[in-house]
């Protein structure tokens, strides 16, 4: 193998990082790794308290490619991996809904089912074309008013905290499931579920310790001496190719693959000309909260794995019962529940009620029978959720990527490219894979600027 003479450094210690310097390890570069946090990770570490274990949000594992799940099979055995069918339901109109609304509205109330139907036939004797000119058009476009109004507007709305009308629809991919009508009208009809729809109808999750683990143990196999935790990255200097540490030491680098959030990133460089393009890059915060709750599981609920919730009688947008996901999930004698909360300017929230505010929104929603059943409680908030996909976003990349590259400077991952629809575990991974090869094989990066390649019908497994 020829010698690779650049040197790296990586800048945190999340999917797309160790993705990264994983790859970098299997081709014999020098690199070098920097995570402000004690652990490794990012969005997708656990944590782990009173017997109970908790993830960063409601995490499943599967994939668009090959790659990823040879990486997970050789990261995690076959023995040490759960395997689940999703069971997913929608609390609306004090029922519970078979996911996703728009293949199961049989199960509305027949005067909220009506509206649905109504507005479906309006669109398609009309031959209304769908506007994508923002994502708020294209849902009463393409669905009809009847379903935006009664769940894909507001559920839209509770979980981006952020104006529809402001978002592009360049991101659905396989994100949002679209109308069949002829689907649609076969399940009225016939009043059976239909669930099978999305790349996520079947995951799997680790046996023991969250989705964390996977992270964990892929930083175990790497070098220790090559990854530095509770090291933040306080300036960049791409004139002479040096980064600042948190302690005042300097270290030179021949490139640099970034992960952390591309507006902090560009604040922390000496590029002054690019700090008005990321002001464009908008995103909302998340809270995470987890209750710990005496057994039985409510009957209605015992098999799911998660619930939406598009009403304003929770503050939550989703709940997932947790202690499904593994056996040693939650301590013995209890389930789990852990809650998502998202709020910005467009959607403020109290930070110190919200416990409180889920807690009565579970026994408002049926998700508990009382309070008193709750015996743990753990919260954690992030001030980077999602990244929006607003309508300036895709030109304010471009441009960003683009002259950071001129650089030397590579930035990747969920918020480090700031692209939702390449966000999740298997997107972030493979971010960091294929910049690599990038680099130093001259490979396409299709995740990045193909991700309708990935996500695209026909392409939910992509052999790379």
């Amino acid at each position: 193998m020829k010698k690779i003479s650049q040197r790296f450094t990586i800048i945190g210690a999340g999917p797309t990082g160790l993705g990264a310097a994983s790859r970098l390890q299997e081709l014999g570069a020098q690199w070098t790794m920097f995570e402000k946090n004690p652990y490794v990770g990012g969005l997708a570490t656990s944590f782990k308290k009173d017997g109970f274990v908790w993830d960063v949000g409601g995490h499943v594992h599967y994939s668009h490619y090959k790659r990823y799940d040879d990486f997970l099979n050789r990261i995690i055995p076959d023995n040490e991996w759960m395997n689940h069918q999703r069971i997913c339901f929608i609390r609306l109109c004090k029922r519970w809904i078979p996911y996703p609304l728009q293949y199961n509205i049989g199960f509305l109330p027949q005067e909220e089912r009506w509206q649905c139907i109504r507005e479906l036939i309006r669109v398609y004797t009309q031959k209304v074309i769908p506007d994508r000119s923002n994502f708020q058009q294209f849902i009463k476009t393409h669905f009809g008013e009847g379903i935006a109004k009664i769940f894909m507007i507001p559920y839209n709305f509770k979980i981006w905290a952020y104006p529809l009308h402001q978002m592009n629809t360049n991101w659905l991919g396989d994100r949002v499931a679209l109308i069949d009508l002829e689907r649609v009208m076969y399940q009225v009809v016939h009043h059976k579920p239909d669930t099978t729809w999305g790349p996520n109808h079947a995951f799997r999750f680790p046996l023991n310790g969250g989705t964390g683990e996977i992270w964990q143990r892929l930083a175990m196999s790497l070098p220790k001496d090559q990854i530095y935790l509770n090291t933040e990255v306080m300036k960049i200097r791409s004139s002479d190719q040096m980064v600042t540490l948190g302690d005042g030491r300097t270290m030179s680098y021949d490139v640099l693959i970034n992960t952390m959030p591309l507006d902090l990133l560009v604040q922390k460089t000496d590029l002054p000309d690019l700090f008005a393009y990321a002001e464009n890059l908008h995103h909302n915060r998340v809270t995470i909260i987890g209750l710990g709750i005496r057994l039985p599981i409510p009957e209605l609920i015992k098999n799911n794995a998660w619930m939406y919730f598009p009403e304003n009688n929770s503050p939550f947008y989703r709940a997932t019962l947790f202690s499904n996901y593994g056996p040693h999930n939650a301590q013995a004698g209890c389930w789990s529940l852990m809650l998502e909360i998202s709020d910005s300017k467009y959607k403020p929230v109290i930070p110190k009620e919200l416990l409180a505010e889920s807690i009565k929104g579970c026994v408002a929603t049926g998700l508990i029978e009382k309070e008193s059943d709750i015996v743990n409680q753990w919260q954690w908030r992030t001030e980077y959720g999602y990244p929006i996909p607003n309508h300036e976003r895709d030109e304010t990349l471009q441009i960003l990527l683009h002259t950071l590259e001129s650089k030397h400077i590579f930035s990747r991952g969920r918020f480090g490219a700031w692209k939702y629809e390449v966000g999740n575990m298997d997107h972030s991974y493979m971010q960091g894979v294929e910049v690599v090869d990038k680099i130093l094989l001259g490979s396409e990066e299709i995740t990045l600027w193909n991700p309708d390649k990935v996500n695209g019908a026909g392409a939910t497994h992509m052999n790379r």
